[in-house]
């Protein structure tokens, strides 16, 4: 069974903007022989702007220990920032 959450976010015209986050394991070398593997998310953004015939795509991996200390802090010290808005510009 696979798991992932899609977010999509429409833009004015045809720009948009969708992330996608799905399980992922990360392996380091930690020594000449020896390794760790980290669970966590793999998360994808594909970015599609206006006069861009092509998705500009990056991709991030997060340990879930990451992924769990910005949580915290969103719902901590870091609150304020979930109470930013988006709004339009006008570059003419």
């Amino acid at each position: 069974m696979a798991f992932e959450l899609v977010v999509s976010t429409p833009l004015h015209f045809n720009a948009e903007r969708t992330t996608t986050i799905r399980p992922a394991s990360g392996p380091y070398r930690t020594f000449v022989d020896e390794g760790f593997v980290l669970s966590g998310v793999e998360v994808t953004v594909s970015d599609r702007e206006f006069g861009h015939e092509h998705e500009r795509t990056k991709t991030l991996f997060l340990s879930m220990a990451e992924v769990v200390a910005v949580a915290n802090a969103l719902n901590g010290e870091l609150r304020l920032w979930r109470d930013q808005f988006d709004w339009a510009h006008d570059w003419t």
